[in-house]
């Protein structure tokens, strides 16, 4: 009796540009609503078939029942990358370069599903103890099978998007596009910003933030302190 899983990693997924609002969307549904703060998101999904596992039966002692038997399992990624439309034609560049290693992040994680399968007590049960079940929970026992291991991808995709997403990475791109795009860089401000914290995200130095202020007196005006989320501020090339 053998269990096997087999994946399949799928192709490098070519970059979509949309709306924003598509980013937004299409990150919310996969339980990252921030993610890159609407300018870019891969959306990965894994297909599970579980057509090629065989299963066995007997006569228990309430009815018939069931058991896993042989069989294999197949797993296949597949992966969408959304970049803003509102972005120039090169921040779109450094945003995919980005997203391209979430890509690579995803297609590792298919490399892990296997031994996550067999470590989850629940697919342990099925896969490996072979446990007996009623024959009337057959369908209950595949969509158990399905949503176990939809919640095993969940998780390990969302602990490398977490390894990745952070502060230090996001300040690392904008910085990117900011010195090295040619067009003039816009950035939206969000709930809780304040110019010292955009300033230290971009120059690496909240004393910096007198420069962005002056540059957009007209949004801001005198105040540097009211600004509000939506406002969008062209950031200066250097402090």
């Amino acid at each position: 009796m053998s269990f096997t899983v087999v994946t399949t990693p799928g192709a490098n997924p070519a970059p979509q540009v949309v709306p924003p609002a598509t980013v937004v969307q299409r990150a919310q549904q996969g339980g990252n609503p921030n993610a890159a703060l609407g300018l870019a998101y891969t959306a990965p999904t894994i297909t599970i078939d579980q057509t090629a596992l065989q299963y066995r039966q007997r006569q228990g002692v309430a009815g018939v029942e069931f058991s896993f038997d042989t069989g294999t399992l197949r797993l296949t990624l597949r992966q969408d990358m959304l970049i803003s439309n509102t972005l120039s034609v090169c921040a779109q560049q450094k945003w995919a370069a980005h997203e391209t290693g979430h890509v690579t992040d995803n297609q590792q994680v298919m490399t892990q599903m296997d031994a996550a399968i067999r470590a989850d007590p629940t697919l342990q049960a099925i896969f490996l103890n072979q446990q007996w079940y009623p024959r009337a929970a057959f369908q209950p026992t595949q969509q158990t099978i399905f949503n176990t291991i939809s919640a095993i991808f969940r998780r390990l995709t969302a602990q490398a998007v977490a390894r990745r997403d952070t502060r230090a990475e996001y300040m690392r791109v904008h910085r990117d596009v900011l010195q090295n795009c040619p067009e003039p860089y816009i950035y939206e401000v969000n709930r809780g910003d304040t110019l010292s914290q955009i300033a230290d995200f971009f120059y690496g130095r909240a004393s910096a933030f007198p420069t962005i202020h002056r540059a957009n007196l007209a949004v801001i005006g005198n105040d540097a302190n009211l600004i509000r989320p939506g406002q969008l501020l062209r950031i200066p090339r250097t402090p």
